[in-house]
């Protein structure tokens, strides 16, 4: 398998490029991993925080996998609502390095509400049901949630139901 900075160095994909866009000038492996990458990255990132400033709440979506090789990866999606629009964002996917506990599921967690100031945006958490998942967040701090008062609390006498036709 190619990794992505290694495929510029290929001879091929410098003659695809060359047909493809004759004026583009290729950057060498070592510029884009060392510059181009990252300066993407911090403005992509850059950008997202911006958004979820305007953020009020925030669902996750947490998963871990392992791939062939038996490297481990977790995921953690966030989902919106913003200008009546829903969105989905990837807020982190990298190798997940050490043991699956809870412990260190929710550590990364923390990390990375912390790195986008989210924590307390987050309203629900959807995982597997793994053990290591399920206990990760149960430990999950009451306080940040938002209480249900009991004015609040749902009653089925709070909806007006319709008939299918509308014939009210």
């Amino acid at each position: 398998m190619i990794s992505f900075p290694s495929l510029v160095e290929s001879e091929r994909f410098r003659i695809l490029m060359a047909t493809a866009e004759p004026m583009f000038t290729m950057p060498s492996r070592k510029h884009l991993s060392s510059v181009l990458l990252p300066q993407h990255s911090t403005t992509v990132q850059t950008r997202l925080k911006t958004q979820l400033q305007e953020v009020q709440n925030l669902c996750l979506t947490i998963d871990m996998w392992s791939s062939r090789d038996m490297w481990s990866f977790i995921g953690v999606s966030g989902h919106f609502i913003l200008d009546l629009t829903m969105n989905s964002i990837m807020l982190v996917c990298h190798r997940f390095n050490g043991s699956h506990t809870s412990d260190n599921i929710y550590d990364m967690y923390q990390e990375t509400v912390a790195s986008y100031d989210v924590g307390s945006k987050v309203t629900t958490i959807v995982t597997d049901n793994a053990a290591n998942m399920v206990k990760a967040f149960t430990l999950f701090p009451v306080e940040q949630l938002d209480e249900v008062e009991e004015d609040d609390e749902f009653d089925d006498n709070d909806c007006d139901i319709l008939p299918p036709d509308d014939t009210v």
